[in-house]
């Protein structure tokens, strides 16, 4: 009969100590800060952007990406990828933003055709390092 309590006790002390572990485990774990968007949500238009300077070259440009947000505008779903170079890209279409989310993910180098003085691009190479 007495060694069901000193189980019970040895089971109270290891559920306080796991709890008492599990806590400050979480507390630890800081949540990463909130990216600072450089394109306002209002002005984006539906395609692909950038913000490049204008004037920009049209022609390839070739960047790396840091981190990619996604977010709906008026209904509109973009992808936007901010690079280690600085600039950011956004797009809308489907096709782009399916090409894009695995490199965001893996930090792959990244192709884009510059197709107007607005930093407007219309196609997109992915490569397969970094």
């Amino acid at each position: 009969m007495l060694a069901i309590p000193k189980m019970c006790n040895k089971f109270r002390s290891f559920a306080l100590l796991t709890a008492i572990a599990l806590i400050a485990a979480s507390l630890l774990w800081a949540t990463p800060p909130t990216p600072q968007l450089d394109i306002t949500h209002e002005n984006i238009a539906p395609g692909n952007t950038t913000s490049l300077s204008l004037p920009s070259t049209i022609g390839w440009v070739y960047y790396h990406p840091a981190n990619c947000t996604m977010f709906t505008s008026k209904g509109i779903v973009y992808l936007t990828v901010y690079t280690v170079e600085g600039p950011s890209l956004s797009t809308s279409s489907a096709k782009f933003q399916s090409l894009l989310g695995p490199a965001c993910q893996t930090g792959n180098f990244l192709g884009f055709y510059i197709d107007d003085t607005k930093g407007d691009w219309d196609e997109l190479y992915t490569y397969t390092y970094k």
